[in-house]
């Protein structure tokens, strides 16, 4: 109804200006007895009656309907009977009856198109048939839940099409070992035991595997961030700036085995509309961005055609590569030195690393490469740029092992454990095959922060080895050696 007056408000000149061209008709000379009267009020009154009934039906309560009907039967035989033209107060009600009417007409037709949303839309028991192509279509999918254990367990498909087809996924998602998992476990259940928590976070993390997967297809169209708070509800929102979006809202209800009421709201319901969107806003103020560890995306190695999208993924992962490798590349810079440096390779070679190196990482944050470690086994040593280096790292090599030529972590991100992720990840897959790695770390120039870093999570060093430069001048290289072992994956606190 608030809908309706608003409407009314916007031409209210309109309807004043019917009824005062109906009032200006001299109704005196109309015959009281005339027939013709009665049939036009009888008429109006039916058609006002049919625009009720339309009205309450979109109201949805039977009782008010009824009421309204008899009221409208009422009006209408009293109307029909009485003479006009005497300027009693019940010809301004027919003039009024006339007016509301075409309002009725107006206002039943913004629904018959959608414009108006019905409350029976808005809220449900479950999610209705549009759900799955409304997810599919998305150019932008926002979804946030505690362990969204719904949408990974039966809509994995759709997100897939999102990406497939170019869009974007931002998802917000409980983070592991906080209140959330205690708290939404609770939610879930009614109840708080260990087996129930260890139940859920168990889920949750199910969760954070599809959302690696999806963001091993599109590194650079996936953001992740992680709440250690509980939410009362879940939103995926579906396109949240076009005139076609559509927030879907599920309540977190206790101990209600589903989720329920489902909330369905499009921009034309602005208020409810805007308010979940700037709870979402809020939300994601509230998120730390989640870093996943993924394998460098290339299309040469695809078992099936890779969509355009795949395509340009791949390749921003070279150029992303390629820029951040430049960023701490080496440089006179004594400040700079601080931070650590490596020598970059070209972007061709690069894209021969990626194509046949089999341990190929790169940390992704909210869409953004900062840091990758690139390394493959002793035995393709042959296959990448030769550098007396490497030569002296074969030969001491008594049994086949892994070789790191690169680890980097973005400068704006460092000291939070990401380089650690980025070997842990590479330990767990190569520790399955070969039982050492090896890297060589610069000591003229002194590379110190590398040093120390690899120092600190186990590496050791074997020997130093000076280089024979042809042009005199004097570097050296230190020989790390580490021992593999499954490692425990650590995400920072």
């Amino acid at each position: 109804m608030d809908k309706f007056f608003k409407d009314f408000e916007k031409h209210p000149a309109l309807y004043v200006a019917l009824m005062a061209a109906l009032a200006s008709i001299p109704l005196s000379h109309f015959d009281p007895d005339a027939h013709l009267i009665s049939f036009l009020v009888l008429g109006a009154v039916l058609l006002l009656t049919y625009q009720l009934l339309q009205l309450t039906h979109w109201i949805g309560d039977w009782k008010l309907r009824g009421l309204l009907l008899l009221i409208a039967i009422i009006l209408g035989f009293v109307l029909s009977f009485h003479p006009l033209g005497n300027q009693s107060v019940l010809d301004i009600v027919l003039l009024v009856l006339f007016s509301f009417v075409f309002i009725l007409k107006r206002f039943n037709r913004q629904i018959e198109r959608g414009e108006i949303t019905q409350p029976s839309d808005i809220l449900l028991h479950k999610y209705p048939d549009s759900y799955r192509d409304d997810l599919a279509r998305a150019k932008e999918l926002c979804v946030t839940g505690t362990n969204l254990r719904r949408i990974f367990t039966d809509y994995i498909p759709c997100l897939r099409d999102v990406l497939q087809n170019g869009g974007r996924i931002m998802a917000i998602i409980g983070k592991p070992g906080s209140d959330a998992v205690k708290y939404g476990a609770l939610q879930e259940t009614g109840k708080l035991t260990d087996g129930l928590i260890r139940a859920f976070s168990g889920r949750l993390e199910s969760s954070l595997h599809g959302l690696k997967d999806l963001t091993q297809k599109a590194w650079d169209r996936v953001e992740v961030s992680t709440v250690d708070f509980p939410l009362g509800f879940g939103l995926d929102i579906v396109d949240r700036k076009s005139a076609d979006g559509i927030i879907y809202v599920r309540h977190y209800p206790l101990d209600a085995g589903v989720d329920k009421p489902i909330m369905v709201l499009r921009p034309n319901e602005p208020d409810w509309f805007k308010f979940y969107l700037d709870q979402f806003e809020k939300h994601l103020s509230l998120s730390q961005p989640w870093p996943q560890v993924i394998r460098v995306p290339t299309t040469l190695r695809a078992t099936e055609t890779p969509s355009a999208a795949e395509s340009h993924s791949a390749n921003e992962a070279l150029h992303a590569i390629g820029a951040l490798a430049n960023k701490i590349g080496f440089t006179s810079d004594a400040s700079q030195l601080q931070q650590g440096f490596l020598f970059p390779y070209r972007e061709d070679e690069y894209r021969t690393f990626i194509e046949q190196a089999e341990y190929f990482f790169m940390l992704v944050i909210s869409g953004k490469l900062v840091g990758f470690v690139l390394a493959h086994s002793s035995s393709k040593m042959n296959a990448f740029p030769r550098h007396e280096v490497y030569d002296h790292i074969a030969q001491l090599a008594s049994e086949p092992s892994i070789i790191v030529r690169q680890i980097c972590i973005d400068p704006d991100y460092r000291f939070n454990q990401y380089g650690r992720m980025l070997y842990n990840e590479l330990f767990a897959e190569a520790s399955s095959q070969y039982q050492t790695a090896l890297t060589f770390i610069w000591e003229q120039p002194l590379n110190l922060p590398s040093i120390k870093f690899h120092k600190k999570i186990g590496w050791e060093k074997k020997e130093m080895y000076a280089l024979k430069n042809p042009d005199g001048v004097k570097t050296s290289v230190g020989i790390w050696r580490r021992s593999l072992r499954p490692q425990r994956v650590l995400h920072p606190n």
